[in-house]
Formats: C-alpha cells, structure tokens, sequence
C-alpha cells in the first residue's frame, strides 16, 4: 500500500515538474507598442455585425482601424463579445475590410488572447498578425498569423521568437466595449 502510495506521489510530481517546465521552455519577448481601442461607435461597423451575425443582440464590441495591407484604406480588427460569441476559447476576433459605404468580413479568428499584434514584418503585401493561445494549458504560445494570397493561415512560433510589433485590441474581455446598437 505504501508502494503504491509513493508511486503515485511520484507520477504526480513528475508530471507537475513537466507542466511547468513545458510552460518556461515557451517563454517568449514581448515588444509592443500598444494602441488604445476606440472609444467612438461606428454605426457602418454595427451594421455589419447586425447583419453578419443576427444573434448578437445586446452584444458589445470594440475595435481599432489598422492599415495591415498598406494600400491606404484601414481594415478594422474587431472583438465581439456576446454569450453568442464567447465560449472557452475566448471571444470573436474579426478582420473587416471596407466596401463602398460598408464592411465586408475578411476573416474570423478563433482562440486566441488578447491584444492581437500587427508585426512589420509583412507576408503576401499584408501584415502578419501575432496572437497568443487562449487556451490555458498552451498559455505562452504564440502563432504567426500569415497572409496566403487568399486568407491568414496560422503557424506556431519557436518557443524563443522575440514578438515586435503594435498590439491591438487591448482593453480585452473583460472591457464593456461599445453596446451594439
């Protein structure tokens, strides 16, 4: 009994030992400039959320206008949060392009924490995106959001990567962001 007893005590420190170091082996450096979210509505913005995502209802958002492909037009990075579009991964993370008096929806983004940071370095004429894992047990992970010609594909960063670049979105969940009216 006092075998088993041990051998379990054993296991568990093992695999405590291992967690923790599996989470210093990701440490990462983290340089970024910081950009508040806007404090205004955008009533073109909350037509398209209205319209792209009927559930919404007394969802709140918050967004920054950010140039990610240099053609002198701001896409818009947005959060929505709702009990509609929040769950254990976090909250809807949006790219939103312009389109005449509109917005189009460009991409969706699933899973990761907050802020979201645009780096200088670019991929296919668009700024790559650098985002954390929200999930707990890959906390300290980060991936490198790159621009294929057509969508943003993911690809995880070395455990030792130096992150540069402006981090957007920054008030996070747990901000009241802009009621959706």
């Amino acid at each position: 009994m006092k075998k088993n007893k041990f051998l379990l005590l054993s296991m568990a420190v093992i695999l405590s030992l291992s967690f923790q170091w599996s989470v210093i082996a990701q440490a990462q450096t983290i340089q970024t400039e910081d950009i508040a979210s806007e404090t205004t509505s955008d009533s073109q913005l909350e037509n398209t959320l209205r319209r792209e995502y009927p559930n919404a209802g007394s969802a709140t958002y918050q967004y920054n206008r950010v140039d990610l492909n240099e053609d002198g037009e701001s896409e818009v990075l947005a959060l929505l949060t709702s009990s509609a579009y929040c769950g254990s991964a976090g909250c809807l993370i949006l790219l939103l392009q312009r389109s005449g008096q509109d917005y189009h929806i460009s991409a969706e983004f699933h899973g990761y924490a907050l802020p979201i940071v645009v780096s200088d370095q670019t991929t296919n004429g668009w700024h790559d995106l650098i985002a954390e894992d929200s999930d707990v047990l890959d906390q300290g992970s980060y991936y490198r959001l790159q621009f294929n010609g057509n969508v943003y594909v993911e690809e995880r960063l070395p455990a030792n990567s130096t992150i540069v670049g402006r981090g957007f979105l920054l008030n996070g969940y747990s901000h009241e962001g802009i009621r959706l009216q």
